[in-house]
């Protein structure tokens, strides 16, 4: 190692001059940020970024695409952005075929093969493969909710579900697929729905043959399927569940509170999807159908059972007997002729 290099004196780093090894100090040991935002709460160790941070309350975006309308408050963004014509991927794993347009991106996939979390909560076991993650995560001690809606009482603890949440008064969805009319609020849901054309599946299940093209939807099948685990419990009741958007609207069954509301009628729910699903009573629309006949429904599931009716077949068996059916409810019925159970 040269003998010129600057030593952390907390830890093993090192570096070739004094300011970066400064600089690692203020990042890692001291969490000081020296340069804060006049007009916000922001701060940051270096004055490059907040003079790049200034720009987001100025609005003024000086780095534009020459090939779309496109403008950003940084050089690196623009690169980025420019990846989105030439579709081209520079970052590739060594491991998988993942690709990415950003380093940063790259490096937190990295993580998922190594298993490792580097960024850790100083007041919980909780560790993170993002630093964005991270800061996140600390606001579920604080309680705070730093980057609020101007348009109603909305606020939440990232930057990037406000901007979401915003696009719910806009109803904009600037996100749009290549191959079809569908077009979607966030970029990974037009990523996800990417995988409807190619048919691709690359989550596969080690335990047994399920694949999907969520990452989610795996984690999901394995804790419904193979471990049981219901890590999300409510405070008030026995209930659990294996995903957190489940709890919140469980909660809602405590308080009572209704906060979607139809604006044709009382009719008001505790999710988005019930309120949607309700809107089509309003319109008579529906919008499954059947591809053998003409029925229709406000409900898919309802249009795979009605499928049941065309093909014959009695997906739904006990173990006990011969008996199989198309629904079940049916099923779930049947199981109490063997154990003499009269609920009602």
């Amino acid at each position: 190692m040269d003998d010129n290099s600057f030593k952390c004196s907390l830890c093993s780093y090192t570096s070739m001059k004094s300011v970066q090894l400064k600089r690692h100090m203020l990042k890692t040991h001291t969490g000081e940020k020296k340069f804060n935002c006049s007009l916000c709460n922001y701060a940051s160790i270096r004055k490059g970024n907040l003079q790049t941070h200034m720009l987001t309350h100025a609005s003024e975006k000086p780095y534009k695409c020459s090939q779309c309308s496109y403008a950003c408050v940084t050089k690196r963004q623009l690169e980025n952005h420019v990846f989105t014509h030439t579709e081209e991927k520079p970052f590739k794993c060594s491991q998988c075929s993942y690709t990415s347009v950003t380093k940063r991106h790259f490096q937190n996939h990295v993580f998922t093969h190594t298993g490792e979390k580097p960024f850790k909560c100083s007041q919980c076991s909780y560790a993170s493969v993002t630093k964005r993650q991270l800061q996140s995560h600390v606001f579920t001690h604080t309680e705070e909710k730093p980057f609020k809606c101007s348009q109603c009482s909305y606020a939440c603890v990232t930057k990037q579900l406000l901007q979401k949440h915003v696009f719910t008064h806009t109803e904009e969805k600037p996100f749009k697929c290549s191959q079809c009319s569908y077009a979607s609020v966030t970029k990974w849901q037009l990523e996800n729905h990417v995988f409807t054309h190619t048919e691709e599946k690359q989550f596969r299940c080690s335990l047994c043959i399920y694949s999907c093209t969520l990452k989610e939807h795996l984690r999901r099948h394995n804790m419904l399927t193979h471990t049981g685990e219901k890590p999300f419990k409510c405070s008030l009741c026995t209930y659990s569940c294996t995903q957190k958007r489940h709890l919140r609207n469980h909660m809602l069954n405590h308080t009572e509170e209704k906060p979607l509301k139809c604006f044709l009628c009382t009719y008001s729910c505790t999710q988005k999807v019930y309120l949607r699903k309700h809107m089509l009573t309003h319109t008579g629309e529906k919008p499954f159908k059947c591809s053998l006949c003409d029925y229709g429904s406000i409900v898919i599931s309802n249009v795979r059972r009605h499928m049941l009716t065309h093909t014959g077949e009695k997906s739904f068996k006990c173990f006990l007997c011969m008996y199989s059916c198309t629904q079940k409810g049916h099923l779930r019925r049947h199981m109490l002729t063997h154990t003499e159970e009269k609920p009602f």
